[in-house]
């Protein structure tokens, strides 16, 4: 399968697991709010963003591994491979030691200091315990996701994330319909954990024809680069990731035990919104890392530099879309989704959604600058600017934890952190890093408005125009009207639609939307009588009879100009770029090397 391949089957498999993850979390979050009660909910979410800050504790190591691997992978260096993924282990099982001490001295001071008639201070230390277990877990089970994403397995790294999103959801609503609490949740989360790490073990295995964990593997120097590099990754990643657990923390501390779990609750919801659409942009952005790097060091930045023009403009788009969609129907559709008046405090459905609304409004345009930002984080770690994507990273965690605790404090409000994150998302995301990005690739300010922002305003603009009415619908009633959850849903979906195929064809130009029908409808497809039947119909000759051709020549060369057609490099391209022009002959004669 050749590098264009992977990437675009890396983006439509990460879709489909985002897609999958939010269904789940859509589903559950309102049971768990039904069982649990606003308050216990908000407790859970305080646990959680604990939890969340661990997970943020590797130093990055995930981010370096895929690096190294994918570039000793473009080189068939499989021993350097095998010296990753042990001096990576190492790694992570000293953080692992470390991170699990931490944990205790936290689950024996917090339920001291943060005393609540809600949890009892044994059960809360026993849930931070697993909690913590869990996330330790977890990160010696990194490497190996990491060796899934290197190699472009991106089907099998996201089945395992969809499959232990499923099966924990669906054990934690089990257990609470029986009447079980958080400390039954907590550990349903450690053994999940564990079920996920020995998948992803055996699947690294698989993919890679055996892993050599011997400790003569174990390379110091090696150790020394990936700590640099995840280092200094760790900062940007806590600062693009940690923002909404650091906010529910703080959030708990100044509005104290009582006003603090519901204030919790309503930030978690706004911030669990705004973040399905990050996660979709993770399906395009997790592939360009890797990408990126084997790029890098096999020298083609033509190529480079359409991947990055392609994956600003569709992460630029995505975000103006999905921020679109839930202005326009965030409200209603967080009102009739936690509709139930039982467990809400004594608030209704509708003053509820007031609580969470203005949330929502000011962390989208966060999100979109998130978005704006994600690709060209991937460009740059591929690339080895990683010490621009620290500083940056700093400046962002000052910005959003400055302003989010004065105004958090001064309004006695959680919108103050959203301001905060707001504030720091637009220097960061927004404004640094596409800029440092741009000058990495050499594109021009005329070329970037012309290739990324024209094409964007271009597809937002129906978007816009749908969205508008589906809000006048609901706000003044007509037929359409939403009456309750699922409409929403139905009108999400159809304004995300319109967005969908305005991307597809203004965004993407026709080598490229050739490129993707081809990952779904196969040669085998056009040539069989269902396929024969499709291309006599009116217009299907016009339309698949090139399809057919582009598939049976296998990957279109990329082209001179830098339209953003073609995103990556193809296997040939690869080998010739790795390859000396005095030694080619003497390279192309020896066999590959086998594992």
């Amino acid at each position: 399968m050749t590098t264009k391949r992977a990437a675009i089957r890396g983006v439509i498999f990460g879709w489909v697991t985002v897609v999958g993850q939010i269904l789940i979390a859509f589903v559950a979050t309102p049971i768990f709010i039904h069982e649990l009660g606003i308050d216990r909910y908000g407790i859970w979410t305080i646990v959680m963003s604990f939890t969340a800050w661990y997970l943020l504790a590797d130093f990055g190591l995930r981010g370096a591994a895929v690096k190294y691997i994918s570039q000793h992978e473009a080189l068939e260096n499989h021993d350097a491979i095998d010296a990753v993924i042990v001096t990576s282990t190492g790694a992570y099982l000293a953080f692992s030691a470390l991170l699990m001490a931490v944990g205790l001295v936290i689950a024996w001071l917090f339920p001291a200091f943060y005393e609540t008639e809600l949890v009892s201070t044994t059960t809360l230390r026993w849930v931070i315990i697993f909690a913590t277990a869990s996330v330790v877990i977890n990160l010696l089970g990194q490497v190996f996701d990491a060796s899934l994403v290197a190699l472009r397995r991106f089907d099998l790294q996201n089945l395992g994330a969809l499959g232990a999103q499923l099966v924990q959801a669906c054990l934690i609503v089990y257990a609470l319909k029986v009447g079980r609490g958080l400390l039954t949740m907590s550990v349903i989360v450690f053994l999940v954990a564990v079920g996920t790490l020995c998948f992803r073990f055996w699947m690294a295995r698989r993919i890679l024809h055996g892993i050599s964990l011997r400790p003569k593997h174990f390379d110091r120097n090696l150790l020394w680069r990936l700590c640099h590099f995840g280092g200094l990754s760790s900062i940007q990643i806590i600062a693009r990731q940690g923002a909404t657990p650091a906010s529910n923390i703080l959030i708990a501390i100044a509005l104290g035990t009582k006003a603090g779990p519901p204030n919790v609750t309503y930030f978690s919801i706004a911030s669990m919104l705004s973040d399905y659409g990050a996660r979709l942009a993770t399906g395009v952005a997790g592939p360009l890392m890797p990408v990126a790097s084997q790029l890098d060091t096999l020298g083609r930045e033509k190529i480079l530099r359409r991947a990055f023009v392609l994956g600003t403009k569709t992460l630029l788009a995505m975000g103006c879309i999905m921020a679109t969609v839930l202005v326009a129907i965030g409200f209603p559709l967080i009102e009739f989704w936690i509709d139930d008046p039982t467990t809400l405090g004594g608030l209704t459905s509708s003053e509820f959604a007031g609580m969470t609304y203005p949330l929502l409004c000011i962390l989208l345009p966060a999100y979109i600058f998130r978005m704006v930002g994600m690709g060209s984080r991937s460009i740059l770690m591929g690339t080895n600017r990683i010490e621009f994507l620290g500083v940056v990273g700093l400046v962002e965690i000052v910005l959003t934890l400055g302003i989010g605790s004065v105004l958090l404090w001064s309004f006695k409000w959680p919108i103050g952190m959203a301001i905060g994150i707001l504030v720091g998302q637009a220097v960061g995301g927004g404004f640094l890093i596409p800029l440092a990005a741009g000058r990495a690739v050499r594109i021009t300010l005329g070329e970037f408005l012309a290739k990324v922002i024209g094409p964007v305003l271009t597809a937002i603009v129906p978007v816009i125009a749908v969205a508008y009415g589906v809000w006048l619908t609901n706000q003044y009633g007509g037929l359409l009207q939403a009456q309750n959850v699922y409409h929403i849903v139905v009108q999400a979906l159809a304004i995300g639609c319109v967005g969908a195929l305005c991307i597809f064809l203004i965004c993407f130009d026709r080598p490229l939307r050739n490129d993707i029908l081809q990952s779904f409808i196969t040669k085998n497809f056009l040539l069989s009588s269902v396929g024969t039947r499709l291309r006599r119909l009116p217009g299907g000759q016009r339309f698949l009879e090139p399809l057919l051709h582009h598939t049976g020549r296998g990957d279109v060369p990329p082209e001179d100009d830098d339209d953003g057609s073609a995103a990556v490099a193809t296997d040939g391209d690869r080998t010739a770029a790795a390859t000396d022009s005095a030694s080619s002959a003497d390279a192309s004669a020896e066999p590959k090397q086998g594992r």
